[in-house]
Formats: structure tokens, sequence, C-alpha cells
């Protein structure tokens, strides 16, 4: 029973600000061992395994993704931080923040 409910509450969407990866990144290798790629569909997370699939909403965007990279310990619990392709799937423009994003992992 506590394990269900452990499974339950895992899979609920929480609130995270989005932000962009910096260009300079691109090409990079990141905490998976594969090389940053802005045009893939990916983010760096401190929150999730790494592999895990991520539905991330934005008002009336949302984009699946693959946790592929780690970032800085002050930003655990914080923010997720988005590929190029990502972050202009959820509408984002300029770089910046997106605050109040939600996330749903979708990891079976």
């Amino acid at each position: 029973m506590i394990c269900a409910l452990c499974l339950l509450l895992a899979k609920t969407p929480i609130t995270r600000d989005f932000s962009v990866y910096h260009s300079r990144y691109a090409g990079r290798k990141m905490a998976s061992g594969h090389r940053y790629d802005p045009d893939r569909l990916t983010v760096a997370s401190n929150d999730w395994k790494l592999g895990t699939r991520l539905e991330l909403r934005y008002g009336k965007y949302r984009v699946t993704v693959t946790v592929t990279d780690r970032m800085a310990k002050t930003w655990t619990g914080k923010r997720v931080d988005l590929s190029t392709a990502a972050w202009r799937k959820l509408g984002g423009g300029k770089p910046g923040i997106l605050r109040g994003g939600r996330v749903e992992d979708k990891t079976k």
C-alpha cells in the first residue's frame, strides 16, 4: 500500500522554473555521456534520474523530454534546464526563465 502511494505521488505534476542551456554548451559531454545537441528534446535536472522521461507544461504548451544532464547543486528542487528545442516548444523566446512550469514524470 505504501509503495503504491509513493508511485502515485512521484507521478504527480510539480512546479519548477524552466531555463535554457547556453549555446556555448553545444557539443560538450553531458552527465549521460552523450554530447549536448540543442536540437534534441533534453533537459538537465538534479531531481530525476538520468534517462527519465518528463512531460513539461507551460501555459498552453507541452513537450516530452529526457533527462540527460545534471545542474549545479544550488538549483536542485528549483529549476530544470532545457535544450533550445525544448525551450522553443514551450514558447520560450529570448533566453531567460519561464516561471511556474509544471513537470510530470512519464517514465513507466
